[in-house]
């Protein structure tokens, strides 16, 4: 699909869009410190945020989406020895279609791709029939905001919730690729 957007804003991923000169102010004068030694003020706040906005214990900020896609998955391990975890994510997402490989060889992840809607959601009948079948360690589904194969489509709010209740009557996680949230 052609993307028609703005040359300013372009969605697709988050290397797309270049940082104006109110980022780059923001990024030149942010307080910063070693986040290994957790004494990075920016990273713990931000970090801070996204915990309160997702209502989880913690939130973990990486230095890129793709690091963010193999730890995501690899959360949901049990203890040592554990099966890798299923991880179900959309036929175009960036999982999907650019990072199938690194799952497998770095996390012994398996990617089961499930049929997507125009919008960029899984279909929730092909997903429900994916997490529908048996037990075995725990899946993970990821669903991709902003969707890079829709032309960077932002994923409607009230759709990724019905998505989100869905994964988690059958016990799953899920893991929002993108670092955009509604």
């Amino acid at each position: 699909m052609a993307w028609t957007g703005s040359p300013r804003f372009d969605f697709r991923s988050d290397t797309r869009t270049l940082p104006d000169a109110r980022m780059r102010r923001a990024m030149a004068e942010a307080d910063v410190g070693d986040d290994v030694y957790g004494d990075d003020p920016t990273v713990a706040v931000l970090e801070e945020r996204v915990a309160e906005l997702l209502g989880t214990q913690a939130a973990l900020l990486t230095p890129t989406g793709t690091m963010a896609n193999l730890l995501a998955p690899l959360a949901a391990f049990g203890p040592p020895g554990s099966p890798a975890p299923r991880l179900i994510a959309g036929a175009g997402t960036h999982m999907a279609f650019l990072e199938p490989d690194g799952l497998r060889r770095f996390g012994g992840v398996e990617l089961l791709p499930v049929a997507q809607r125009p919008d960029g959601l899984p279909d929730p009948d092909a997903l429900a029939e994916l997490l529908g079948t048996g037990a075995g360690p725990p899946t993970v589904v990821c669903v991709e905001n902003t969707s890079m194969m829709s032309s960077g489509n932002a994923l409607d709010t009230e759709a990724m919730r019905a998505v989100a209740a869905l994964v988690h009557r059958h016990g799953a996680h899920l893991h929002l690729d993108g670092a955009r949230l509604a």
